[in-house]
């Protein structure tokens, strides 16, 4: 006898408010989120895919460490979630997801980075911010992508571009408390740099 298992539930675009899934975030083995717009995600727990469920309308980034704590940005404010219900933490500038990035390593240590320079951290009870975050130079523009392997150690990647066709690609170091001077590499010229740590 041959069991075939039931197919996956399927999510049209309407499902996440008309504009299908905007990122996903994996906190553990056997967890992940993916956040849609206008305020709908799906949670996968183990091999099960959940209901399409509530999240802050304007949410648009999000990292998760396990199923019971994600952190994320948007819409001017940082939010966390505790397993059950979203609170907002913080008061953020709103920022274009394409040009900001979030990574969190444990319930006590997130990191958003934008391409402004400006940083938060998040300890596990309050954002702190800094304005000597990655950023180009003026007259240049970027994404980020951020990764963090612990509290102390973070790595954001920068992929900048003047639009006329220069372009390279740098990492600069965070170590909890400051960022290490840029490395830059010219022979990297890749849209949409990825970092994983």
């Amino acid at each position: 006898t041959i069991t075939v298992p039931p197919p996956e539930p399927a999510y049209s675009s309407e499902s996440f408010g008309g504009f299908g899934a905007g990122g996903v975030a994996c906190g553990s083995g056997t967890y992940c989120l993916i956040i849609g717009y206008h305020g709908k995600a799906v949670a996968f727990t183990g091999d099960t895919a959940g209901p399409i469920q509530s999240i802050p309308d304007g949410l648009v980034d999000v990292s998760c460490t396990s199923s019971t704590f994600c952190a994320g940005y948007g819409t001017d404010h940082g939010y966390v979630f505790d397993g059950k219900q979203w609170t907002s933490s913080a008061a953020l500038p709103d920022v274009d997801p394409e040009h900001a990035d979030i990574s969190c390593t444990s319930p006590a240590a997130c990191l958003v980075v934008t391409t402004d320079g400006t940083w938060w951290h998040y300890d596990g009870s309050q954002w702190t911010s800094g304005t000597d975050g990655p950023r180009p130079p003026k007259g240049y523009e970027a994404s980020v992508d951020v990764s963090c392997g612990s509290a102390t150690f973070c790595v954001a990647a920068l992929d900048v571009h003047d639009g006329e066709g220069e372009q390279y690609s740098e990492l600069d170091r965070f170590d909890g408390g400051s960022w290490s001077a840029p490395t830059k590499y010219s022979d990297v010229r890749y849209r949409n740099a990825r970092v994983s740590c």
